[in-house]
């Protein structure tokens, strides 16, 4: 009942041949998120950085919300 279509919708690129760096992620980062880490590496091995991401974004709302203070990553600009 919950979940995609039975079917495979590729990018229209796929059609063409040229397949994007975005493929997998979906996948990867759900193999990741039941374990299977290789899995997850072979769909695609950026799915670990957007899990990456996902857990600093969790973490600093964690954060905000218990200190009252959100964190902030400053740098100055060049000129």
């Amino acid at each position: 009942m919950i979940g995609g279509p039975p079917f495979d919708i590729p990018m229209p690129t796929y059609r063409v041949g040229l397949v994007t760096p975005t493929c997998g992620l979906t996948r990867g980062s759900t193999a990741i998120t039941r374990g299977d880490f290789t899995l997850g590496w072979r769909y695609n091995p950026a799915s670990f950085l957007v899990m990456l991401f996902g857990l600093v974004g969790i973490a600093r709302t964690v954060v905000g919300l218990s200190a009252h203070r959100w964190i902030f990553v400053d740098h100055p600009r060049a000129r």
